[in-house]
């Protein structure tokens, strides 16, 4: 515990990034996780409060598009994960939210569904996106 409170009062270097550490987990916001059908639930569906959920597959090329831009919006942001799910090998949690087309981006709240987005979108678009659910963070 005593390293956490040095942590979090060491000064910050002008420029620096500064992601939010998580009171119940002891780590950064703003990761990129891989989750399969075994670990969704836990991640997304037990998840308490916001979380961004990429849709994707490895054939599919408008998901190689966004996936890097998408990537460095959460990790700029810093207060909202992203978990990566690729249809492929998760086909039943696929199923389960509907998704009919990659990349699928979907903001989950709570466990239940609240936003998300089908197909390729402007990366302007997509930095607003992930900003404007950043931003709801608790």
């Amino acid at each position: 515990m005593l390293y956490i409170r040095q942590l979090l009062t060491r000064t910050i270097a002008p420029g620096s990034s500064v992601r939010r550490l998580s009171a119940t987990s002891y780590r950064w916001k703003g990761q990129v996780l891989t989750a399969d059908s075994n670990s969704f639930k836990k991640l997304v569906e037990d998840h308490p409060g916001r979380i961004m959920v990429d849709f994707t597959a490895e054939w599919c090329g408008p998901c190689r598009m966004i996936k890097p831009y998408l990537k460095k919006f959460i990790e700029e942001q810093g207060t909202i994960d992203l978990v990566v799910v690729d249809i492929d090998q998760a086909p039943k949690v696929a199923e389960k939210y509907s998704v009919s087309a990659v990349p699928t981006v979907k903001v989950f709240d709570n466990g239940k569904e609240v936003d998300g987005f089908v197909g390729n979108i402007h990366f302007n678009n997509l930095k607003d996106f992930v900003a404007k659910h950043g931003s709801l963070v608790n």
